[in-house]
């Protein structure tokens, strides 16, 4: 179903990663979905609920970003609201 959903639709995937890992269960998804996908169309994000941690980890998620063509994407409402619901 994803797969038929990113062939006849303009989209973005979006993934919380917190580790390398992650990467990896990643690709192995759009592979075993047979998604092919341009790099700009996919996404991370740092997982994390505080700005401390979000702010640890996106330099290292900016970097995953940059080696395989994918896009950052920012937790911008933890940033400016902290976590709380409905924001």
């Amino acid at each position: 179903m994803l797969r038929a959903w990113t062939e006849a639709c303009e989209h973005q995937l979006k993934f919380v990663v917190s580790a390398e890992a992650d990467l990896l269960e990643i690709e192995n998804l759009l592979a075993e979905a047979k998604i092919q996908t341009a790099p700009e169309n996919i996404l991370l994000m740092p997982e994390g609920r505080e700005q401390t941690r979000l702010h640890a980890l996106a330099p290292q998620v900016v970097e995953w970003c940059k080696i395989r063509g994918w896009r950052f994407c920012a937790r911008l409402h933890i940033d400016l609201f902290g976590n709380k619901r409905g924001t």
